[in-house]
């Protein structure tokens, strides 16, 4: 097998793979990964490139090769078409002459290479995937290279050698194979400047996008990002993804595809380009997903002919100097593919809006149902709020209101006053409320019971107090009067008989409490005087007299 040095230089760093490989069968002598010169590779820094990819390999001590270079995705531009069949020594110029209308840039400022696509759609029409780059990416891939001194063997979209890369972990059981075999999976592969999402079928690339960089930000940025390609892969490319493959290493559930597997509902395997590799020792594990494009290109050069190569893209292949007849059927089927072209190209455009406007109401209903979801849940929070505050009771208002309702405060007094909140209702006690405030002039529903105990010399002063409750039947529910027993006496008092007042309490609101309680100050006696005492005459100071000799 030959050997080359497989290259990916791109806003994640400079990588190399220095090997080759088959389907079956991959060798690596070395890896290298240089992620100080993580930027995107330009004309303009090209050369400096180059410069620091020459003193990677020798330091590594890596001989001279030829080289496979990876381009991202982001910067190409693949188109499917549709042209009439025609013998394979035309085929490059017919898939040429209609690919150049699909793009909006100068003919002069691109290369472009295509590879056919099976299942034909009918007998009369053909299929291919083109692929479109600007010149001064392929200027500034082969300055690279001669500052480098090596040879370019050739320039590959890196979501080709991530399809190789696959196909070889699912040929040699590194990874779950398809199921069915021939169903559509999705290749992701992710770094800090973005990444790229790739669906394949049987091996072949069917449709990929770019990653931003911003999508990969977040666990749920990513998310959205994954699921609208899924969309978008349905709508447009008919390929419903089976399962995803994130080339990382497997990092026990802790990498992308350990945490967006229960997420996205579906199969989600790690797919570690560098797995069994004994050159990987050196590489660190969150480096090993970065490596699908040089290992998978070293497996697509394994295989034959690239699908897309820049370096050498498909020419038209004559033996000799093209006949009159060869020449006027290749005019005939231009003409013939214009004319098919121009009859269709109204309802390709009808078909294109049509499938972007689905894709855009599937996004809309999926962000609608979970808007519904949400306001769902914050309707139910409000209820239970709302159900909370209508079963509230202000119970300084409503001490209050009995302190004023209160008939005759030297006659009965209150020697017990108790405010107790009923519990929440259950369903089925709510259903039952709920019919029963239906009808019409139904009594406010309690929210809580009062309880007052009261003692008096005179059994008409609780019943006054009953009443003056039962006529408030907006606010109390049930008022009853119980107990009449004696009390009391034991001081050489009087004896007092002693009622129980139960009366069931509903919400108001702190306004519609409009008692006012109307009551004097007791007299202040008057202030007691306190008599003046006359002072005791003071008697004079005595001067002690000396102290004799003796006396001491």
């Amino acid at each position: 097998m030959a050997r080359f040095l497989s290259i990916d230089a791109d806003s994640h760093g400079l990588l190399i793979a220095v090997g080759s490989g088959t389907r079956d069968k991959l060798t690596v002598e070395r890896l290298i990964a240089a992620t100080d010169l993580a930027q995107s590779l330009t004309t303009s820094n090209a050369a400096l490139v180059g410069q620091r990819l020459k003193q990677l390999l020798k330091e590594a001590n890596v001989s001279p090769a030829p080289a496979l270079v990876t381009v991202g995705r982001d910067r190409i531009i693949l188109k499917e078409i549709k042209h009439p069949p025609v013998p394979p020594a035309d085929e490059p110029s017919v898939i040429r002459f209609a690919a150049m209308k699909e793009i909006a840039d100068g003919t002069d400022d691109v290369l472009f290479d295509y590879v056919p696509l099976g299942g034909s759609l009918n007998a009369g029409e053909r299929r291919a995937a083109v692929a479109f780059v600007k010149k001064d990416i392929i200027a500034a891939v082969r300055t690279m290279c001669d500052a480098a001194g090596i040879k370019i063997a050739a320039i590959t979209p890196r979501p080709y050698a991530s399809v190789a890369a696959l196909a070889h972990a699912a040929s040699t059981g590194e990874v779950p194979a398809p199921e069915p075999v021939d169903g559509p999976v999705a290749v992701v592969v992710m770094h800090e400047g973005g990444g790229e999402f790739t669906v394949c079928r049987n091996g072949q690339a069917t449709f990929t996008r770019p990653i931003s960089s911003a999508a990969i930000a977040t666990e749920a940025t990513l998310l959205t990002e994954l699921r609208r390609n899924l969309a978008v892969a349905s709508s447009q490319a008919n390929a419903d993804v089976q399962a995803i493959y994130i080339a990382e290493a497997e990092t026990r559930g802790e990498g992308w595809s350990g945490r967006l597997r229960a997420a996205l509902g579906m199969p989600v395997h790690a797919f570690d380009p560098l797995a069994n590799l004994a050159a990987a020792a050196s590489i660190p594990a969150e480096l090993h997903g970065r490596f699908v494009g040089p290992v998978g290109l070293l497996l697509a050069k394994g295989t034959g002919t690239l699908p897309i190569n820049f370096a050498q893209p498909r020419q038209p292949r004559r033996s000799g100097e093209s006949s009159p007849k060869q020449k006027r059927m290749l005019v005939a089927a231009a003409l013939a593919f214009l004319v098919l072209a121009a009859a269709a190209v109204g309802g390709y455009l009808v078909l294109d809006d049509t499938q972007r406007k689905i894709t855009n109401l599937r996004f809309q209903i999926t962000g609608l149902d979970s808007d519904i979801q949400k306001a769902e849940s914050d309707a139910k929070r409000l209820a239970a709020m709302k159900e909370y505050q209508a079963r509230e009771v202000n119970w300084l208002d409503e001490y209050y209101d009995q302190t004023e309702r209160f008939p005759d405060i030297k006659g009965m007094k209150l020697t017990y006053l108790e405010g107790m909140a009923k519990p929440m209702p259950t369903e089925k006690e709510r259903a039952a409320e709920a019919t029963r405030r239906a009808g019409k002039n139904a009594p406010p529903t309690p929210a809580a019971t009062l309880r007052m105990t009261v003692a008096t010399n005179d059994s008409l002063l609780p019943e006054a107090l009953v009443s003056s409750l039962q006529r408030e039947t907006k606010y109390y529910i049930g008022p009853k009067k119980s107990g009449g027993a004696l009390v009391g006496g034991n001081s050489g008092g009087p004896k007092l008989q002693q009622f129980i007042i139960d009366v069931s309490v509903a919400h108001r609101k702190p306004e519609d409490y409009s008692r006012k309680l109307t009551a004097s100050f007791p007299k202040q006696p008057p202030p007691i005087r306190e008599e003046v005492q006359p002072e005791k005459a003071k008697e004079p100071a005595t001067t002690p007299e000396p102290m004799t000799e003796e006396q001491e």
